[in-house]
């Protein structure tokens, strides 16, 4: 049998997508305001990042930490964030 260990945190507002980076930490997109926060497990926040390009929907952060591919509802269609 497997043992499983749950941790909630809250975010400002407005989660819709989330993802793990290649570093086990949380992407939480918060698409009401196009803001992506970075979480450790244990949902200490490390890095919130406010990205200029409207509603996003989903992120997910690229292997060298250099920025974020997006999924955008503007416009049906993902683009790249540099960092």
């Amino acid at each position: 049998m497997v043992d499983y260990t749950f941790t909630n945190w809250k975010v400002r507002r407005g989660p819709e997508g989330l993802s793990v980076n290649n570093k086990n930490s949380v992407i939480v997109v918060c698409a009401d305001d196009g803001r992506v926060e970075v979480y450790s497990a244990d949902g200490i926040k490390l890095h919130e990042i406010m990205l200029q390009i409207g509603r996003i929907w989903h992120a997910i952060q690229l292997p060298n930490e250099s920025g974020f591919i997006i999924s955008r509802s503007e416009t049906c269609g993902t683009s790249i964030a540099s960092l």
